[in-house]
């Protein structure tokens, strides 16, 4: 009869040895040790893992702002987001803002329109007003018959009897300013032609006739019509007065 006495397993070197102590009935003075040894067994790979962990020292991971955030695996639950609708006009309020726009685009016209005519106007009636009051008619009368020409400087500057009033001087120096500044213009975009009976003195000029070429310089234009409209006839009256002055003297 055989009896186990003591069975012992070792795990620490993942080696298991099985050791048995078999006793047998004295049938002799001598006794007889049997030991049984298993074969070695390979570690598996979670095996492994565990050792190599239990070998490297412990250490922990600041993680900084990512403890604030949750786990990848997990979402947190948001409201969708709505994309805004593009609001909608109805017929009558497109009728009522496209008709304000014309109305608006119609008042700038008709406001650019009134300003154009009354500077017009305005300064049609200063020359007409400068060449009955201020320009020299006897003297311009007196000289044509005698040399056949006459010279008037400041025609439009010039003092009334030694006295300007402000707002005719300011007047003037705007006007002369516009048509020096028109002059310019249409010489730099070649609007003047080169005079060629002086084409030594480098002069250019220009036939002011007015119409569609009134945009050009309408100050200027403006100039020539009053000038034209009114001086003539005092001209006429002046020299029809002179030459009755001369007949009765003879």
């Amino acid at each position: 009869m055989v009896q186990f006495g003591h069975l012992l397993i070792a795990t620490a070197t993942i080696l298991v040895q099985v050791i048995a102590f078999v006793h047998v009935p004295q049938c002799s003075t001598s006794s007889t040790l049997t030991t049984i040894s298993m074969a070695k067994r390979k570690p598996s790979m979670a095996e492994r893992r565990k050792r190599r962990a239990k070998k490297m020292p412990g250490f922990t991971v600041d993680r900084g702002i990512l403890n604030d955030l949750p786990p990848v695996d997990r979402w947190e639950k948001t409201k969708p987001t709505e994309a805004p609708q593009p609001t909608t006009m109805s017929a009558a309020e497109e009728a009522a803002a496209t008709q304000s726009e014309e109305s608006e685009e119609t008042n700038k016209k008709a406001m650019s329109l009134v300003e154009s005519q009354r500077k017009s106007v305005n300064s049609l009636t200063f020359i007409r007003k400068r060449v009955e009051e201020s320009f020299p008619i006897n003297d311009a009368v007196q000289s044509l018959a005698e040399k056949g020409f006459f010279v008037h400087d400041g025609f439009l500057s010039a003092k009334v009897g030694g006295e300007t009033d402000e707002e005719d001087a300011a007047f003037a120096d705007d006007l002369l300013t516009e048509m020096l500044s028109e002059g310019s213009n249409m010489l730099g975009t070649d609007k003047l032609e080169r005079d060629i009976t002086r084409l030594g003195d480098g002069e250019y000029a220009a036939r002011i006739v007015g119409g569609e070429k009134y945009v050009d310089c309408p100050r200027i234009t403006e100039y020539v019509v009053s000038l034209t409209r009114h001086l003539p006839p005092l001209l006429n009256k002046a020299i029809d007065a002179l030459s009755d002055a001369k007949h009765d003297e003879a």
